[in-house]
């Protein structure tokens, strides 16, 4: 079984996403791979009439993601809201299939799209994990776990329109074409980014990444706890809440001046929040909490 040691990344506001390649091993191996890269040479400088796209940052040895891909199909999305975060899960006999979460614009709480990408030059929408219209959020982060006898389906939830709904939505998509929608556990704010860690003792857990959080404590008097969470979703019908961590109220990290971090903004054009929580797969100990921390924003 995997085991992942807990990374937390706190970020700024903006972040740039890699590619992943999906698995093509048997049933369950799903997780993100590292992409293909290539490097320029050093003292290379670009074509300016021809952009090499493994060379367009210049600097010795700067990778870039390869221009190899291929478009095997297109599918159009049966709703609303427009796509945003994908994940791939090997179904086994079931299929191949691919979650596509929703984006906020416009506000139409759409769920998750399931598609069917086991022939993938002949790809189709195979179902929807729903969400009520009322619940007025969008579903930008998916994942897919064994958990147990079952497969289920981690979505982020964040609020897009008034009282919307903040959280983690958990549903069983053993048979993914039928998801059943198990649970919801409210966040006090969007979960931004997620994954979900599997112990060698069957314990799962859920990492999220919940930003404002501490601002909303600093700043609007909540008392909210930290912006990084830990759930334990092993009884994905009644998840339960574990920790949190921020890195205002729990570390005595410093800037890059070497003040203390008291606060969300601190020093010219800097804001720290969590955006961004993972599992690795190597090893189940949490490291200790230096975590890379907030960049000077743009």
């Amino acid at each position: 079984m995997r085991a992942r040691v807990l990374i937390l990344l706190v970020l700024p506001s903006l972040v740039a996403s890699t590619l992943s390649s999906a698995a093509t091993a048997g049933p369950d191996h799903h997780r993100r791979q590292s992409p293909t890269v290539a490097r320029t040479e050093p003292g290379r400088v670009p074509d300016v009439h021809h952009i090499d796209p493994a060379a367009v940052a210049v600097g010795p040895g700067h990778p870039q993601i390869e221009d190899n891909f291929e478009r095997l199909d297109h599918v159009a999305m049966p709703s609303r809201q427009a796509a945003a975060d994908v994940y791939f899960f090997d179904h086994g006999a079931r299929g191949k299939l691919a979650y596509v979460g929703s984006f906020r614009d416009p506000c139409t709480s759409d769920g998750v799209r399931i598609v069917d990408v086991t022939h993938p030059r002949s790809s189709a929408v195979a179902a929807v994990a729903p969400l009520s219209d009322g619940w007025n959020t969008s579903t930008g982060d998916v994942v897919v776990e064994r958990v147990g006898a079952r497969r289920i389906l981690a979505g982020g939830l964040q609020a897009c329109g008034r009282d919307g709904r903040n959280g983690l939505a958990l549903w069983d998509v053993t048979r993914p074409r039928h998801p059943d929608l198990l649970s919801f556990l409210r966040t006090p704010a969007g979960v931004h980014e997620l994954d979900l860690a599997v112990r060698q003792d069957g314990t799962v857990l859920a990492l999220l990444a919940t930003p404002f959080v501490e601002y909303n404590n600093t700043y609007f008097g909540s008392d909210a706890g930290g912006e990084f969470r830990i759930v334990d979703i092993t009884r994905p019908a009644n998840p339960q809440r574990r920790s949190s961590w921020g890195i205002i109220c729990d570390s005595q990290l410093v800037t890059f001046g070497g003040d203390e971090i008291v606060s969300s903004f601190q020093g010219m054009d800097t804001f720290f929040t969590a955006i961004y929580a993972t599992a690795s797969e190597t090893r189940m100990t949490a490291p200790p909490p230096t975590f890379p921390i907030g960049m000077p924003a743009s």
